[in-house]
């Protein structure tokens, strides 16, 4: 007898496959609705394993269990993206994007203790997020010049079922900071949404400037921890507006580099 965390498993596997194969063949619609039950499948196991392991409300992640759930949530928004986009369905195509740049921030708050094959498939997950933002802006181009649009049946329905998943999913440990010890401490997502955006990078200095003031004097105290989890209610949405606009883009990292600079000497 199977327990109820590898029956999800299991329906996350079957769902995931029915998916690949509905959207390589160009079904998008039969593709989300499997992507759906994906999503929720996983959120369900990873819910049933946090409650198993959890120990005083505390969740305790193995670095290398916590990448691998980041990677497969990752990687599947990146596919619901896609279909949205192939149907035309762009306010949920970009929003999801966002959700999925927000999983890989997260993941490169540990870029540094990557393996060779977690480098690679962060940097597919990069590259994946360039083809859709490229891709998302031909579907529209071409849906403007006339190009017809797939019905789409039960769409409020999918898409809500995909839409509270992801908001479940991002309030479960996996997606939370983690101590040294493995704990989760905090209940937003972990890395620098405007800063990423404003120096087109996630590996920049000052970067880990910001992160270290948030953990050490930010996280440290119940203000802080307000204003932290206020900064990533807002933060992709403004991202998103700064990525898209060269000259806001320069003067946020110019102010940015001065705040920087004001944290490295607090820090001192």
């Amino acid at each position: 007898m199977t327990s109820p965390y590898e029956d999800m498993l299991e329906n996350f596997t079957l769902s995931m496959d029915r998916g690949d194969f509905f959207q390589k063949n160009k079904k998008y619609q039969q593709a989300l609705q499997e992507y759906a039950d994906a999503l929720s499948s996983f959120r369900l196991a990873v819910s049933i394993r946090e409650n198993i392991t959890g120990s005083g409300g505390r969740v305790r992640y193995e670095l290398t269990t916590r990448l691998k759930y980041l990677f497969i949530i990752a990687t599947l928004l990146g596919k619901i993206t896609a279909c949205y986009a192939g149907v035309g369905q762009f306010k949920e195509s970009n929003y999801i994007l966002t959700k999925q740049e927000e999983i890989v921030a997260i993941l490169a708050r540990y870029e540094r203790s990557f393996t060779a094959k977690d480098i690679q498939n962060y940097e597919d997950l990069r590259q994946n997020i360039d083809f859709n933002k490229s891709s998302l802006t031909l579907q529209q181009e071409l849906i403007q010049q006339g190009q017809p649009v797939q019905e789409f049946n039960n769409f409020d329905e999918i898409s809500n079922k995909i839409r509270k998943s992801i908001k479940e999913i991002l309030s479960l440990g996996v997606c939370q900071f983690m101590s040294p010890d493995g704990t989760s401490i905090s209940n937003s997502s972990s890395s620098c949404f405007i800063a990423t955006a404003a120096y087109s990078t996630s590996t920049h200095p000052d970067l880990d400037t910001f992160r270290n003031f948030r953990d050490e004097k930010l996280l440290t105290n119940p203000v802080g921890k307000e204003l932290v989890s206020l900064y990533y209610q807002i933060s992709p949405s403004i991202a998103q507006y700064v990525e898209k606009r060269p000259a806001i883009k320069a003067f946020v990292r110019q102010q940015l580099e001065r705040l920087a600079k004001w944290m490295r000497k607090d820090l001192t």
